[in-house]
């Protein structure tokens, strides 16, 4: 009796994947890699592996019918990540001789930035990835063949384009360690895109260009800048031009940091990402097109993911095109077979074939985001099928003369539009909130209203680049004034989106309980599930989410961003009142991006006031940067900057973007003491001989801060925090080769 007992129990907890197989051995071979990645890392990391291959084993035992070979997947993607972590084919790295050293390479271009020199309207490329295929070290007497995948940073005059051949001469860069754990890690980054080198270069010369395949994609992407520039012909903004670039090539370089801000912080910057939707609606233009030209259904199907195909290569083959593309072959290839595939199998098939090409990719944040809620739509669309059958309950009644076509086509559209926004939103909120620290609630009405208008967009765009081949200039302007005015309304729904009112930042919340989310939302959203437990799992989602969002109360800190090739610490201050934090000086491009990476991770958009209370090169030369990023309310600068600083362009973009600026006046004590005052509080700067001092007041509700800090000549800081009487917390820092973050919780 207790034998068909346990096996009854056992059989309701199986899942069939009878229709879906892949989606399994998709999971499995996840597991797999997550396992061989966490056992490649630090030792403690070792438990994780073996909690790893136990779910790959738990998923593999509950899927229903049973395969062995399911099983292969879990050593599988352990051997694929030790072999990708090993990187045979990499011939470069074992002839280095230490992690920096000088070092020519004879390379061909395999991204430069999805652009070539032919297109006037883009900035030249600051870096690109290349091809080694032969390397010459100091004292050696010739080049020896070498591989291995480099990105290079250019000269700032230099422009280079795909296919060229370059000899680089420069100096191979190091790995530096996260300056604070969690941080974004850069060469993580290009290591998960099969990049494992950076080199910055003092001379590149070009000396001819490649043949073969990569010849012949050069010659697409020269054909794909001849319509770029038909297509942004006569459209009368610049700005405007720059974002139908971005929206149907994929040329994000084009857009400017205002317009770029304001699309992420309401959640369409999706729209210039050639990704699922633009692959999809490209899609649905080509097969108009085929069909209108008589081409029979398994023609029209078959052509279909080839001439897919082009586009994406033309786009620069970004990894969120390709996994778009890969699912829509697994369609096609469906509909030419006469077969009936799960869309959750093609889904589950292009991940499969991205893991086996690079497992790294696994990591990747667009991976996540893209087959997350790709799967999310698709587990929600019965879902959404069922509530129309529902709602159009009544015209099953009545003869099919009868049945009011329009009205239950305008109740099919409106609830599938609405229902698989929600779906679309509910499945990236989780993502959001723990990659980017942002909740959009503005996200959903706006990509309502601007994925219909980025569709007539994409439509009009082949016919615009066909009327600019015609002689006759009037239906070009006339085609390129109403491309304008639909982007103007793409930038108005974005801007709207991007208020205060409908997305605002949030500190990062744990990764366990962005798991809880989706494990009660994917519960939430499947059909096979019982009504009651499915209630239950939606429930369980949105107020974990909910929980995500609300913003717990947390001890305010100092952080210290200090060493590396800065000579004064980059100081932010959060307040004790509510307001936004105070932010001491910039420094380089590597201190800011680790400051604002701190910065949103704490949930903050905006900053208080940027103060700079010494014009010293390394603090200040990224100044207007920093003002466009930080979005400071106010601005203060000493008095008399040095001619050609950068705090003067930084006043140039604080006053055009309608923000305070404040100089350092003189006062009337006779230590030379300058100061200035703002809403938020007061800043005060002296030097006495080679020591420099600074405090900082803060204004506002409560207990004052007071942040005095000391620069000796030898480049010892010395910080001292109070809040009250008896609350000082002293720090001091010496100059360092290594960039950190120091976090200083006060008394």
């Amino acid at each position: 009796m207790r034998r068909p007992a346990l096996r009854q129990v056992w059989g309701g907890w199986r899942i069939p994947c009878a229709v879906c197989p892949a989606v399994p051995t998709a999971l499995v071979l996840a597991a797999g890699i997550l396992a061989g990645l966490a056992w490649a890392g630090p030792p403690g990391q070792r438990g994780w592996a073996i909690a790893w291959l136990s779910l790959g084993l738990l998923v593999a035992a509950v899927s229903v019918p049973w395969r062995t070979w399911r099983l292969a997947c879990l050593p599988l993607g352990v051997l694929l990540l030790l072999l990708h972590d090993a990187a045979p084919w990499d011939t470069l790295a074992p002839r280095l001789p230490r992690p920096a050293c000088r070092i020519a390479l004879r390379a061909v271009v395999c991204d430069a930035q999805c652009y070539s020199e032919s297109l006037e309207l883009l900035p030249p490329s600051p870096a690109a990835a290349v091809s080694v295929q032969s390397v010459r070290l100091p004292g050696d007497g010739g080049w020896s063949a070498a591989r291995g995948r480099v990105l290079v940073l250019l000269p700032e005059t230099c422009r280079v384009s795909y296919g060229e051949r370059l000899e680089i001469e420069g100096v191979v860069l190091p790995s530096s360690p996260v300056p604070f754990t969690g941080a974004f890690d850069y060469r993580e980054y290009l290591l998960q895109n099969g990049i494992r080198h950076l080199v910055e270069a003092s001379a590149v010369r070009p000396t001819g260009l490649a043949g073969g395949v990569t010849g012949a994609l050069r010659r697409l992407l020269v054909f794909r800048d001849v319509i770029a520039q038909r297509l942004v012909a006569h459209i009368p903004s610049e700005d405007h031009a720059g974002i139908v670039l971005a929206m149907t090539f994929g040329f994000r370089q084009t857009l400017r940091p205002e317009t770029r801000a304001a699309f992420l912080r309401s959640g369409t910057i999706h729209v210039f990402s050639v990704s699922g939707l633009h692959v999809g609606m490209v899609g649905i233009v080509f097969g108009a097109i085929l069909q209108l030209l008589g081409v029979p259904y398994r023609g029209r199907y078959a052509l279909v993911p080839l001439l897919l195909g082009a586009y994406v290569l033309m786009t620069g083959s970004a990894p969120s095109a390709v996994r778009s593309w890969l699912m829509v072959c697994a369609i096609c290839w469906g509909r030419v077979r006469f077969l009936t595939l799960s869309p959750l199998n093609g889904v589950a098939l292009a991940a499969v074939a991205i893991m086996l090409w690079n497992p790294l990719a696994l990591l990747q944040a667009g991976f996540r985001y893209s087959f997350t809620t790709v799967s999310a739509l698709v587990l929600g669309w019965p879902l959404l099928a069922a509530l129309v059958r529902d709602l159009r309950e009544r015209d099953d009644w009545l003869p099919r003369l009868l049945r009011p076509r329009f009205q239950a086509r305008a109740v099919t559209t409106t609830v599938q539009t609405l229902g698989a926004s929600l779906v679309a939103w509910f499945g990236g909120a989780g993502l959001m909130l723990y990659l980017s620290a942002m909740v959009v609630p503005a996200a959903l009405p706006v990509n309502v209203l601007l994925i219909p208008l980025a569709y007539v967009l994409l439509v009009l765009a082949i016919p615009k680049m066909l009327l600019a081949c015609l002689p006759l200039v009037l239906p070009d302007v006339i085609a390129g004034k109403i491309m304008s005015a639909l982007v103007e309304a793409i930038q108005a729904l974005a801007g709207a989106g991007s208020a205060p009112g409908g997305s605002w930042a949030v500190p990062t919340p744990s990764c366990t309980l962005v798991v809880a989310y989706y494990v009660a939302l994917f519960a939430a959203l499947a059909s096979p599930l019982p009504a009651r437990l499915r209630g239950v799992a939606a429930t369980v989602a949105v107020a974990l989410l909910a929980a995500a969002t609300w913003i717990p109360w947390q001890p305010p800190r100092l952080a210290l961003i200090w060493g590396g090739d800065g000579d004064v610490p980059v100081v932010a201050l959060e307040r004790r009142d509510g307001l936004p934090p105070i932010i001491l000086h910039s420094g380089t491009l590597e201190a800011q991006r680790t400051l604002t990476n701190w910065l949103q991770r704490r949930g903050h958009r905006r900053v208080d006031a940027l103060v700079y209370g010494w014009d010293f090169r390394r603090t200040a030369e990224r100044a207007a940067t920093a003002v466009r990023l930080l979005q400071a309310d106010t601005l203060i600068i000493p008095a008399a900057p040095r001619p050609g600083s950068p705090l003067l362009q930084a006043v140039g973009e604080q006053q055009a973007r309608g923000g305070r600026v404040r100089f350092l006046a003189e006062t009337a004590a006779a230590d030379g003491t300058s100061a200035a005052t703002w809403p938020g509080g007061e800043i005060s700067a002296r030097a006495d001989g080679d020591v420099r001092h600074l405090r900082l007041v803060t204004r506002g509700v409560g207990t004052a801060q007071t942040l005095d800090i000391r620069r000796d000549p030898s480049g010892r800081h010395r910080l001292t925090l109070s809040q009250g009487p008896g609350t000082a917390t002293v720090t001091e820092v010496i100059p360092t080769f290594q960039r950190r973050l120091i976090e200083i919780i006060p008394k």
